[in-house]
C-alpha cells in the first residue's frame, strides 16, 4: 500500500485534523479581527476584577466552540461514511 494513502497517513500519525486550520475562510478571518479589536476595546473599559470575569467567560465559549468543531467533524466524517456505503451498495 502506498505511503500517500490517507489510510497510511492515518496509521503512521501522519493526519492531524485537529490541527488543520478550519478558518481559511477571508469573511471569517475579516470578522475575527473585528471581533478581536472590539474585544480589546471592551476589556480595556473593564476593571481588574470585570476583566478576569470576561475572560473567564470567552474561554468557556472556546471551549463550547471547541466541542461544537469536534461534534461537527465527527458528523461530517460519519456522513461522508454513509454517502461511500450507499453508493457501494446501491440497491
Amino acid at each position: 500500500m502506498s505511503k500517500d494513502n490517507i489510510i497510511s497517513k492515518l496509521y503512521f500519525g501522519e493526519l492531524y485534523p485537529a490541527e488543520r486550520n478550519p478558518y481559511i475562510n477571508p469573511e471569517y478571518t475579516k470578522i475575527t479581527e473585528q471581533v478581536f479589536k472590539l474585544e480589546e476595546k471592551i476589556t480595556n473599559l473593564l476593571p481588574q476584577e470585570k476583566k478576569e470575569l470576561y475572560n473567564e467567560i470567552m474561554d468557556k465559549r472556546n471551549s463550547l466552540k471547541s466541542i461544537l468543531i469536534e461534534d461537527s467533524f465527527i458528523d461530517g466524517f460519519r456522513y461522508g461514511v454513509k454517502l461511500m456505503i450507499d453508493c457501494i451498495y446501491e440497491e
